[in-house]
């Protein structure tokens, strides 16, 4: 993988590549999968790839477009986060209900 700073291109796009590690460093932390991560990874570097041929507007262009797609996919995943842990909520607010049946069924079939 291309490392930030690496790059030969001007300060703008290694700007960019160390700040899109960073923002990796984020989304591992946030539990992304290992394959998540790393495919997002293989398309940062071919994005980096394609920025270092490009004349310094279209890189500039490019770097704004990565960006929001980034600023828009780290939303996405906040909201995946959150719906998860509504779900977990909920799943776990079912499994208590369900112990509380059982329960209950048990009493009903003991003193019947």
């Amino acid at each position: 993988m291309v490392q930030p700073g690496a790059s030969s291109g001007g300060p703008t796009v290694q700007t960019f590549a160390c700040n899109i590690y960073r923002g990796l460093d984020q989304i591992e932390g946030r539990s992304a999968s290992g394959e998540q991560v790393a495919a997002l990874e293989r398309k940062i570097d071919a994005a980096l790839t394609l920025l270092r041929k490009l004349e310094p507007s279209e890189a500039e262009k490019a770097i704004a477009d990565l960006k929001s797609k980034c600023v828009r996919y780290k939303g996405d995943l906040e909201a995946t986060m959150f719906e998860i842990e509504e779900l977990k909520k909920e799943k776990a607010a079912l499994e208590a209900r369900v112990e509380e049946l059982v329960e209950e069924n048990h009493y009903r079939t003991d003193f019947a």
